[in-house]
Parts: C-alpha cells; structure tokens; sequence
C-alpha cells in the first residue's frame, strides 16, 4: 500500500486538539484544543503558536473563520461569533439534551456552517448533523449518530462527505449547494476496528477523501473513482503508552475517553497550559508553508462563495 513520511510542525501539550483551519490572508493554521476551551494560531514559518485571548466555558467543538473578520465558536451549548476577547451568542445549540456536546464543523462551499453534536459518553445515538446560515438559521439534517465527526465536500461541491465515527464509517450524502439540503446517503468507506475509528476528514482537489485515524496511528487517503489502493500514512504513537496526539489519533481507552468528555461538560478553570494537539504535518500539507488542495473557507451567512482571501 503506497504511503507518504508526516512530520511534526509543532509540539504542543494540549489534551485535545481539533479543527486545524488554514487562513491563506494571515498565513496562519487556527486550531482548537476542546477540553480547554482555547483558540491556538500557528505560525508556520516561525514556529510560534499563540493563544487567542478570548475565554470561552465548556467543551468547545469546532470554530471557523468569519469573512470580514472574526471567528465562529462552537462551545458548550452555544454558536458564538468571537471577536478579539469578546464572543456574541448567535445561535442556542439542543439546549433540550443536556447529555449532549458539540464535535467538529466546518464551512461549507456556499459559506453555511455545518456542525454535529454527540453523546457526552459517545454510548447514545442521540447525536445530529445541523447547519447554520443567517436566513435560515439552526438547520437539523440527519440524527442517531453516538459521535458525530468529521466532514467535508468534494471538488464540485455535490458530494457531503460525514462521519459517523462509533460505527467506523465514512457516509455520503448528494449535497445541494444552492438550497443547502442533503439528499439521499450511502456509506463510502467502513473502517476496520483494527485501524482505529475515522475522525477528521478533508478532501483534496483531486477529489481524494483523507481521514485521520483515532487510535489507529494513521492517516488514509481514499479514491472516490476506486482505481487506486487508499494511500496510508502511519504515525509513531499507536505503541507508545505515553498519551501523544498526532491529527486526532490518541492512544486511549473507551472508558479513559469517555470520563474526558463527562469532565468536558464541566467548565474549564485552568487555562495555563495550551494542551497536546494535533499536528497540522499530514499527508495533504505542502512540506513548508500552506496546505495543498482546495482553499479554507470562510462562513459568511450562506452569501454565496466561501474561499479564503
């Protein structure tokens, strides 16, 4: 099976890193570290890595850039437009399932911001896929996911690509990008227990769909066209009984990663130390300086295209 060498870009302490957002304007990779509830840049061509100054409570779930400025958050049981240190409630997020947290989102092409929710202990279905947008606002799509996860939107923009991480697949779903709407899902790709559980997921500009393997130790590109083995990518963390974090693949139990989340639902107080994190050296990366593949998106309302600047 052919593979690609990662590398380490930066060496952090977070407990959980999530979401890596490339900004091509700043140059600069946003990440989350969840359990802490902080907003990391990252400076590639320095190597500094900086914490924004907001403070934020709960589990934080996901964040996206905003074009014009600003940052979206997902935390807790709100969506919050981040500003410098302040953070503006937009949207209430299943206030009616206390059991429930946010994991992962991402901006769609049209500039929607789509996001799931899961069980606190990831035992439940009781998880949803939603998007948000200012004409329409919290939009539910699909639900029965224990851990909703990664996702992403092929080249032409008519396929969703979304994880359903406690079952190991990979769904997806024909995607309206004009109306917003998902139409009918099929699973694209099942993952073998013994390679981990599928979490952060993008797709290059030649269509190919990365997944990142939690507690698998890997990274895996897979071809929609199916003409050419998944290109893998192994990570040296799978063996080591040290807890390391490398693009979202940890070495923890069920149980350890359960009691992570139900401390997760209580609010941060201790925000000194950034946390372990995922590294942004996968596969799809440029050796130096931005990503290869298609241009980060910004949520702009659903206003039509999202690119970066």
């Amino acid at each position: 099976m052919p593979s690609v060498a990662p590398r380490v870009a930066l060496k952090s302490s977070a407990l959980l890193g999530e979401t890596p957002v490339w900004s091509e304007g700043e140059q600069r990779l946003y990440w989350i570290d969840s359990t802490a509830a902080t907003i990391h840049r990252f400076d590639p061509a320095t190597g500094r890595d900086e914490t924004l100054p907001v403070t934020l409570t709960g589990y934080l779930g996901a964040m996206a850039l905003i074009s014009g400025g600003g940052l979206l958050a997902l935390c807790g049981k709100r969506l919050l437009r981040v500003s410098g240190s302040a953070a503006e409630p937009i949207a209430d997020v299943e206030a009616n399932l206390p059991d429930n947290l946010p994991n992962d989102g991402k901006v769609d092409p049209q500039g929607r911001f789509w996001f799931g929710t899961m069980h606190g202990s990831v035992s439940q279905p009781t998880g949803n896929l939603y998007s948000y947008d200012r004409s329409h606002g919290l939009h539910r799509h699909d639900g029965g996911f224990a851990c909703s996860n990664g996702m992403a939107w092929n080249p032409d923009g008519r396929t969703f690509y979304f994880v359903d991480m406690m079952p190991g697949t990979i769904l997806a779903y024909e995607f309206d990008g004009q109306a917003g709407s998902l139409g009918k899902r099929r699973i694209f790709v099942s993952i073998d227990p013994k390679e981990g559980e599928p979490d952060g997921i993008c797709c290059d500009a030649a269509g190919g769909v990365w997944v990142a393997h939690w507690d698998g130790g890997c990274v895996t590109r897979y071809d929609p066209r199916a003409d050419s083995a998944p290109r893998r990518s192994r990570f040296p963390c799978r063996a080591r009984p040290a807890r390391f974090l490398v693009v979202a693949v940890w070495r923890l139990s069920t149980s350890r990663r359960r009691a992570m989340a139900s401390r997760a639902r209580r609010p941060s107080r201790d925000r000194s130390s950034p946390g372990s994190r995922r590294s942004p050296a996968c596969p799809w990366q440029a050796s130096r300086g931005k990503p290869r593949g298609i241009a980060t998106r910004r949520w702009n309302g659903g206003a039509g295209d999202s690119r970066d600047d």
